[in-house]
Order: C-alpha cells, then sequence, then structure tokens
C-alpha cells in the first residue's frame, strides 16, 4: 500500500464540472442542500490497491486527461452541428492509441468503483482487506477489458448539463447486460455536455464511433448518476457546474425525496437528537415513522405497478413530514459525525460522504 490519497474519480475527470476558479456544485442528496466546493477536495479516500497497480493506473490516467480535455472541447465546439462533431471525433479518436486509451479510461473507473471497498464493509467488515480489494478491482479491470474493447462509441452532446455521481461508469452487467432498446455495455459522463456510452455488436462494430446532438430533458442529467452501481447503492451526491447548481439541485433533490439518501440523511439527524436529548416521546415518534417506512420497503418490493406508485407517494410524504418536524425543533441538517466516528460505520461513511462536503453544507 502506498498510504496516499487517491480518487475513485479520476481528478482530471472531476475537473471537468469546474468553473475558472476551480470549483463544482456539489448536491447533497443526504444533507438535501447543495453549495460549492473545490473539485481538487471531492473523492479523497485511501486507496484500495498497491503501489504497482496505483503507477498502471496513472499510466492509463495521465495521457486520457489531455484526450479527454481535447475531445470534449471539440465536441463542445460543434454542438450545432452533428457532422462537424461527427468528423472531429474521429479524427481525435483515429490518433495513434486514442480511441484505445479512451476506452481504458472507462474501464478503470469501473474497476476501482467506489462500490469496491463498500461491499466489504456493507459486509460488516470494519477494516479493509486490501488484499481483496486488489483482487476484485484485477477482476472488474478484466471483465471490462474483455467487454468494453468489443464496443463501438456513440458520444451525446447534450444541450442540458449532466451531473457526476459517485459512480461514474454505469456498467450493463448490473441489470442483466445490454437488451434491445439499451444496447449500451456501459455509460460515462465525460464533462458536462458530453455522454459516452460503449455499444457492442450488432449494433455498433468493433471502433465505429458515432455522435450525436440532442436536446435532454433536466431529469436525465442525474437519473442515472443518481443510481450508482445498480443493486447496491445510489449516489449520496451529484457534481455539476456552478452555474447550472440551482435548477440541477430542485430537479434532482425533488427526484429523490422519500427515496434512499433522503431517509438516511433524516435517520442521522434522529439519532443526533436522541443522543442529545432524554424525550422519550419524541423516541417513540421517531421509532414509529421508521418503523412503518420499513413496512412500506417490504411491501415495495413484491408491490405491482398501481401498488408501487402509492407507496412511493406515501415514502415521499412520509420523509416530507419527517424533515418538516426535524426542522422545527431545529436539528442541525448534519448527523454525519455520528457514522463518521463509529467504531463499526466509521470507515464505510467516511468513503461515501467526504467532510468537504459536510462542511459545505454546513456552511463551515
Amino acid at each position: 500500500m502506498s498510504g496516499q490519497d487517491q480518487h475513485y474519480i479520476s481528478r482530471c475527470l472531476i475537473k471537468q464540472w469546474a468553473d475558472h476558479v476551480g470549483d463544482v456544485g456539489v448536491i447533497c442528496l443526504h444533507h438535501r442542500g447543495s453549495a460549492t466546493v473545490p473539485y481538487k477536495g471531492l473523492h479523497k479516500v485511501k486507496s484500495g490497491w498497491s503501489l504497482d497497480q496505483e503507477e498502471r493506473w496513472n499510466r492509463i490516467e495521465n495521457p486520457a486527461s489531455s484526450l479527454v480535455e481535447a475531445l470534449v472541447a471539440e465536441l463542445q465546439a460543434h454542438t450545432d452541428d452533428a457532422e462537424a462533431a461527427q468528423q472531429a471525433a474521429e479524427r481525435l479518436l483515429g490518433e495513434g492509441t486514442n480511441f484505445t486509451a479512451l476506452i481504458d479510461f472507462a474501464a478503470l473507473h469501473h474497476a476501482r468503483s467506489l462500490w469496491v471497498p463498500l461491499q466489504q464493509y456493507r459486509a460488516g467488515r470494519t477494516t479493509l482487506d486490501t488484499a481483496e480489494a486488489e483482487a476484485t478491482i484485477e477482476a472488474r479491470w478484466e471483465y471490462a477489458q474483455e467487454t468494453y474493447h468489443k464496443c463501438g462509441i456513440d458520444f451525446s452532446v447534450l444541450a442540458k448539463p449532466t451531473t457526476l455521481g459517485a459512480v461514474p461508469v454505469f456498467d450493463a452487467q448490473t441489470w442483466g447486460g445490454p437488451m434491445p432498446g439499451a444496447p449500451m455495455q456501459y455509460m460515462m459522463p465525460l464533462a458536462p455536455n458530453v455522454m459516452m456510452f460503449g455499444v457492442p455488436e450488432p449494433d455498433r462494430s468493433v471502433g465505429e464511433i458515432r455522435v450525436a446532438v440532442e436536446e435532454n430533458a433536466l431529469e436525465t442529467a442525474f437519473t442515472l448518476q443518481v443510481r450508482g452501481e445498480s443493486g447496491f447503492f445510489s449516489s449520496p451526491y451529484l457534481i455539476c457546474p456552478p452555474a447550472a447548481l440551482g435548477e440541477t439541485a430542485l430537479g434532482a433533490l425533488d427526484y429523490t425525496t422519500g427515496f434512499g439518501a433522503h431517509w438516511h440523511g433524516q435517520q442521522t439527524r434522529m439519532q443526533r437528537h436522541q443522543m442529545t436529548y432524554a424525550n422519550p416521546h419524541r423516541r417513540a415518534d421517531f421509532e414509529e415513522r421508521m418503523q412503518k417506512r420499513d413496512d412500506l420497503l417490504k411491501r415495495y418490493k413484491t408491490a405491482q405497478d398501481v401498488e408501487i406508485e402509492q407507496i412511493e407517494d406515501e415514502m415521499r410524504d412520509m420523509a416530507i413530514a419527517l424533515q418538516t418536524e426535524l426542522d422545527k425543533i431545529e436539528m442541525p441538517i448534519c448527523g454525519c459525525g455520528y457514522f463518521r466516528n463509529d467504531h463499526e460505520a466509521g470507515a464505510m461513511w467516511r468513503l461515501i460522504m467526504p467532510q468537504i462536503i459536510c462542511d459545505a453544507m454546513n456552511g463551515r
């Protein structure tokens, strides 16, 4: 282990969302707020890989950094001309090993995903088994090498800026593989206005490039990134350009009301209240709310269409009511210290919620 602080998302990728002073917008779905923070301070956590792996990642990231920057600039220069954007992408990615380097960049992010250490902590561990983490990373890298390089690449140049979540690569194996109507093997935002899609045969031939300039609804800016690593965890925060923070935050917070990160955020506030105040009546009220929510989640797993909508509406209403109650009694929005300093949950929580985000949400 090198002991160095590393990013599960490459700094050169996060930088694409930064403004001229190096700030990015952050929407915290856990704290239910938004702020701007320096992009260099995000995703900084202890690495789960060896010095040898770290050096390999550097050999991938360094050339990819300038390639992504050049590609994004070319595509954004032709937002009103799809044919010119297509020619620019083909010209740039046709040079040397650029096409392979870009796919390796996506494969890298799938391999060393934040999912790797989190799946250990979710299994009840309090310390990271680095040998196991490195083996998992290698297996994910080999999988991505095997599948991603069999794809062509589609680029979408978007009218509305998309977000970046804690897990940037959304891989098809998490939903059972490419399927008709959704043939992508993987998806990855390269910049606020550029999405990359790996599309396998027969829809695309190996090495094929297609560019589309398209309008996109606001919701497409955050729906995939909110999902994180499908079936495992939802991204607790989203990164967006500071100039788009207001509109994107309103949409993302509304979209996620009543689900995972929202409920968990209010739960940390409840636990902070219980640790601070001896109020048996309020404790009983909180416990009753959580039990009702747990009951709804159990029903949700086997519910059908109409009932699903009813349960979702009820969970939204309950989450809003709980947040309103906690606001009314002036409980601070951040109870993360309870988790961050906990012997059992601390290591996992420090990965999920960087301190810089808590500080920003608290106005520090």
